[in-house]
């Protein structure tokens, strides 16, 4: 492998720049002649921390509606977001001895927001219907649609999309689908018949073995909104069709070709002490039996509501028994209802909030065979389903992980002594729209923390937030999430991260109280708790670096009593207690000069950008200095600038022979607006020398080379978010004995979706491992969320360390 040689400064300025900083000297000056260009392999890396295990977000509503039929349950998620809010998918999934896999996620095509594809699911064979309640139509009106998938071995494919005629603006068509062999019902409950005035309307396709067309629709009796399409349920050549809003439910059976309605079934009204109300809300049927849910009921005497009607279709639709909840806490028993074959199953909510049941009853007697607790309680027109061996219910509201209301689907199975218990729960993974994942990334030996600015945590919206990742056997793998103490919206916004061994730290703008803030975690055997909370006054949310028992906090708006702005704060932590240990500030950094604003600390040497200093020429705009910890305290042992137009000390790194320092060069420079380079410094046997000025080798103008810079050894690795036509790209550059030279080039791979994604904008290095952070990734469509961020690692990244003897 080739590589250019790099630029060295002259003999006269190298002799110069060794006496200022060996004195402690001032005003050591970088050479401006051009930087080098080393050439080396690109390596391109894929498989960010993100995809389909991540596909979930908060107020997703993860099994708002469900459907299996044999080993595939298909699961509606209609508030999913992926190229706009609120779009809607489903998720195909195939279990697989006692696990279920997903198979497909299903979207409609061209779904614009807020079409809510998912509301509603049904299934027969290898056909899936899908309801869209706010769907528009071809001239853009909310009418709602319905869209047919079909599965053909392992691919499902999109057939065709189903509005009805006279289909007009809020019908709600979608609300509820059923499908059964060549035969597909959709109901909008608040379609208007313009004709007879009548609302609410089931619209009935047949598929004629080319294309699903639509036949005669069955319209309510009623010219007010009764909710004449609530429920429906289709078995064979028979279908029932719920309105509960006039407690009642239409039967309609298939006779030569055509569909007619054969009867109408209200409840007895045989108890004078009970009221039926909402009869119609749920129903199920399975061969000879339906059962219709009524779940306002309400008995005199009685604290429990619900009734559930058991029918003997066979016997003239024969009212077999009426079924209840025999727990007290419990209300609107039968809002939710399947039919296992010998057992009926209906949910509940409790009093209690955030409670509910699962009630399993023997069909034969209607005696409860058991009834579980739902720990997410029950609302309304929450789903149930029957799989194989297993029951499975749709909790919309349930939170999983830090995202509230993501939804879940609980499980629950029976064994081979018939006992039913709840299983692991089905969700779509932890992930969120624009939650910048990846802002700032850090790490320590095996353990590595990740940044992430406007994550939900629980209800909680806009809540900054570490992940922390652990490295074992089976690689890197997700640990924990530290969250500030009392969370609340805007509690910690603009995160930064660090980690040296043990200790984390997590900082950021508190909006609530106008603040910023410092939290130190300290690792206690596995786990990582809160040792501390510093205020970070006037400072920069990134400009802090922690290194052993000390935390540098750069706070370049503070004024001190003179109205001179900028200081580092540098705090020691002993027996467990961080306490401020000095204040940093330079004798001779003019007013609103910037100092603090990018700071670094490896052992007893701290780093500080002051970059928006002007000189009297106001040629310059910035100076980087360097402070040494000696026997009396800190002081100043070394002062850079740049000699031509150019904003100097952006960004830092310090290491323990190595300092980096970032520039860029302004529009009225002449030589490429907002160029970037990175000088380095390296300590020779106590002298800081100039040793390097370079840039990647296909950097260009703009690529904000130099954005992140990190520092491990004799290595250095520094972003360029811009790069690579707006997709990022991170360099590594190593020392050896001829001097730097840039050795790898990481680029994010061609696969990976989306322009800009600001691969780089964060990076880090421990050892020979690398870290680097793409805030703005989206996951390929439909999986994942738009701009939820990611990270990379890269493993034994660093091969060609070499020793130089400095060390």
């Amino acid at each position: 492998m080739q590589h250019a040689s790099n630029y060295q400064p002259p003999g006269w300025l190298t002799f110069l720049l060794w006496v200022l900083a060996f004195s402690g000297g001032i005003a050591a000056t970088v050479s401006d002649a051009a930087p080098s260009h080393p050439r080396d392999i690109v390596q391109t890396v894929s498989n960010p921390l993100t995809g389909i295990g991540h596909d979930g977000e908060a107020d997703d509503g993860y099994g708002y509606s469900i459907a299996v039929a044999g080993n595939t349950a298909l699961i509606g998620v209609p508030w999913d977001g992926m190229t706009a809010a609120f779009q809607g998918s489903v998720h195909v999934m195939t279990k697989i001895g006692d696990d279920w896999q997903i198979q497909a996620k299903l979207v409609a095509p061209d779904m614009p927001e807020f079409g809510l594809f998912g509301t509603s699911v049904a299934m027969s064979g290898d056909l899936a219907l899908v309801g869209a309640n706010s769907a528009p139509n071809d001239a853009g009106v909310r009418t709602g649609a319905a869209y047919v998938f079909q599965r053909e071995g392992e691919q499902w494919h999109f057939v065709q999309r189903l509005i009805p005629r006279n289909a007009i603006a809020n019908d709600l068509f979608g609300w509820k689908v059923a499908i059964n062999g060549h035969t597909a019902l959709v109901s909008s409950t608040k379609h208007l018949d313009t004709t007879s005035g009548r609302i609410g309307k089931v619209a009935v396709f047949q598929f004629d073995g080319t294309t699903w067309s639509e036949s005669a629709p069955w319209l309510s009796d009623a010219t007010i909104n009764v909710s004449f399409g609530t429920a429906l349920a289709l078995q064979d050549d028979m279908a029932l069709v719920g309105s509960p809003g006039n407690e009642r439910v239409d039967v309609y059976e298939l006779s030569g070709g055509v569909w007619q309605k054969t009867r109408t079934v209200v409840a007895p009204d045989n108890d004078p002490l009970m009221t039926a109300d909402g009869f119609g809300e749920a129903l199920a049927v399975d061969g000879a039996t339906a059962v219709i849910g009524a779940p306002d009921t309400s008995k005199i005497g009685e604290a429990t509501t619900g009734r559930a009607f058991q029918y003997d279709i066979s016997q003239d639709w024969a009212v077999v028994r009426v079924l209840s909840s025999s727990i007290v806490d419990a209300s609107r028993f039968a809002q939710g209802l399947a039919i296992n074959g010998e057992q009926i199953l209906s949910l509940s909510a409790g009093f209690t909030p955030d409670t509910g049941y699962l009630h399993l009853k023997a069909i034969q007697t209607g005696q409860s065979v058991v009834e579980l607790p739902l720990s997410y309680g029950v609302y309304e027109s929450m789903p149930i389903a029957i799989g194989t061996d297993e029951v499975l219910v749709g909790m919309r509201q349930a939170t999983v992980g830090p995202n509230g209301r993501q939804g879940m689907v609980a499980r629950f199975t029976e064994d081979t002594a018939n006992i039913w218990s709840p299983t692991d729960s089905l969700n779509s993974g932890n992930g969120g729209y624009s939650e910048g994942f990846g802002l700032s990334v850090a790490i320590s030996g095996d353990t590595a923390v990740v940044g992430m600015n406007n994550g939900d945590y629980g209800d909680i919206a806009f809540v900054a937030t570490a992940h922390v990742f652990e490295r074992g056997e089976q690689g890197w793998v997700y640990h924990s999430r530290l969250v500030p103490p009392d969370p609340q919206r805007g509690s910690l916004i603009s995160s930064y991260v660090d980690i040296d061994r043990d200790t984390i730290l997590l900082s950021g703008d508190n909006s609530q109280t106008q603040s910023d803030v410092c939290h130190v975690f300290v690792r206690e055997d596995s786990q990582w708790v809160l040792q501390q909370t510093i205020p970070c006054a006037g400072s920069d949310p990134t400009s802090r670096a922690l290194s052993g028992d000390r935390l540098v906090i750069g706070a370049r708006f503070r004024a001190d009593p003179s109205g001179q702005e900028g200081a580092v704060d540098v705090y020691r932590r002993v027996v467990g207690v961080w306490s401020l240990e000095a204040t940093l500030r330079p004798d001779n950094c003019p007013e609103s000069c910037g100092f603090g604003s990018a700071v670094d600390i490896h052992g007893d040497k701290i780093l500080v950008g002051a970059v928006s200093q002007a000189a009297q020429n106001s040629t310059h705009y910035g100076a980087a200095y360097l402070y040494e910890l000696g026997p009396q305290g800190w002081g100043m042992t070394a002062r850079w600038t740049l000699p031509t137009v150019g904003y100097f000390a952006t960004e830092v790194a310090l290491g323990e022979h190595v300092a980096a320092i970032a520039s860029r060069t302004p529009p009225e420079s002449g030589v490429g607006a907002w160029t970037g380079a990175v000088h380095v410094f390296g300590d020779h046997a106590g002298s800081w020398q100039f040793e390097s000025e370079f840039m990647g080798d296909t950097s260009l103008a703009g690529d904000d080379f130099g954005s992140a810079l990190a520092v491990d050894g004799n290595a250095l690795l520094v972003g360029a978010y811009s790069a690579n036509n707006q997709r990022g790209t991170a360099y590594l550059f190593e020392r050896s004995a001829s001097g730097w030279q840039q050795s790898m080039q990481f680029q994010p791979a061609a696969s990976l979706p989306g322009t800009p994604i600001v691969f780089g904008y964060a990076v880090a290095m421990s050892g020979s491992d690398v870290l680097i952070g793409i805030p703005d990734y989206s996951e390929p469509v439909p999986w994942g969320n738009a701009l939820e961020g990611a990270v990379q690692f890269i493993d034994s990244a660093l091969e060609h360390i070499y020793s130089d003897g400095f060390e």
